[in-house]
């Protein structure tokens, strides 16, 4: 390249490694996160027989490897604000809270929210958003460079579908529980109206089925819907899980909650472009706060993890996060049962649901059956 194209410099020549380190990163965290392991292929991949003895790597040997060759490309912020990469720094946080690395979660959450101190402007839970506009999100999500950070297009113009589309709302291979169904009307003072009920699901003529409307929101663009990869309210949520684990209590309940600006009493440090403008997760769609739990140290954590676990539940319902979220949850406090009684617990069929429950009991079975 640096032959054929005198403005392609060794800067180019590493943002450019960046990108595809990231995407390549991105793929094989999910495929071990899928699988319990996978293949690793650590070279140029010139030639295959049967009898090539690759590389099996487990789920902490790949996530580690990824997070030392991913760092290498995250000296600073990313050089653009675009949607159609995979952003590294969100990438590494997701990374090392699947690790249970907290600080480090915190430190690449945050700066990839606030590019690093030099913006107030992108990835801020504020106002833009607000209540009725929180299904803006969804609606040209590839556009939206104040909230998505990676996300992947379709348009049905271009013959790109969206199968998700007809999976939720033509053939319904998929539909809401009622525990995320029951989880979002439940909620102070008067229902979850902004992400729930017309949002993120709605109900078909008969009023007693549910359907998956979030990709929906488009309308006149059926099969139009982006996937978000990765978006704002999830980092927060992240950098909350990680320091939720640091002690950092009041700060957690800031991200959960009223957000910095409207949050009286002395402001965390280090946060100083949030203070202006970030109203908070539930702020944002006019819900009821969260209380501090009461207890001892330990039961403060555990409870204000739970609290954020089901946030995410309901921020990011039917985004591909719900799974990987009870992992590693019940990873993290080594009690299948946490993952086993909240899956199980989608079952109206006794029986079914005890079936379930004595299956992801065994963590071996939190995994995609694989041939490799």
């Amino acid at each position: 390249m640096t032959l054929r194209d005198k403005d392609f410099d060794e800067y180019e020549l590493l943002s450019y490694k960046g990108y595809l380190v990231s995407l390549r990163s991105w793929a094989y965290f999910n495929v071990v996160r899928l699988f319990g392991e996978a293949v690793y292929i650590d070279d140029n991949f010139e030639s295959y027989s049967p009898q090539t003895n690759f590389k099996k790597y487990n789920r902490t040997t790949m996530i580690d490897t990824l997070i030392n060759q991913l760092k290498k490309y995250a000296k600073d912020q990313e050089e653009y604000i675009n949607t159609w990469r995979i952003n590294k720094h969100a990438l590494l946080a997701e990374m090392y809270i699947e690790t249970d690395q907290y600080d480090s979660a915190w430190f690449y959450a945050k700066g990839a929210i606030d590019l690093y101190g030099r913006s107030s402007d992108y990835y801020k839970i504020d106002d833009q958003f607000s209540e009725e506009n929180w299904k803006n999100i969804f609606i040209g999500a590839s556009d939206n460079q104040y909230e998505v950070l990676s996300a992947v297009p379709f348009s049905m113009e271009d013959n790109q579908y969206n199968l998700l589309v007809e999976y939720f709302n033509y053939v319904y291979y998929i539909k809401p529980s009622t525990i995320i169904t029951g989880l979002f009307e439940e909620q102070k003072p008067t229902g979850d109206v902004w992400r729930g009920l017309g949002v993120s699901y709605d109900t078909l003529n008969d009023k007693n089925t549910t359907m998956i409307s979030k990709y929906l929101l488009e309308i006149g663009y059926f099969y139009s819907s982006d996937i978000i990869i990765t978006r704002a309210s999830d980092l927060h949520l992240i950098m909350a899980e990680a320091l939720n684990r640091m002690g950092e209590t009041n700060t957690v309940l800031m991200i959960l909650n009223r957000g910095f600006k409207n949050t009286g009493g002395e402001k965390p440090k280090g946060y100083t472009g949030w203070i202006t403008s970030n109203i908070g997760i539930r702020g944002r769609v006019a819900l009821q706060q969260i209380p501090e739990p009461e207890g001892d140290e330990n039961t403060i954590m555990l409870a204000l993890e739970d609290y954020i676990i089901q946030e995410r539940a309901m921020e990011m319902a039917f985004e591909g996060k719900r799974w990987f979220d009870l992992v590693r949850i019940a990873r993290r406090r080594n009690d299948p049962a946490y993952l086993a009684n909240k899956v199980a617990a989608k079952f109206t069929d006794n029986a079914k649901a005890d079936a379930i429950r004595t299956k992801l009991m065994n963590p071996a079975n939190w995994y995609l059956p694989k041939d490799f």
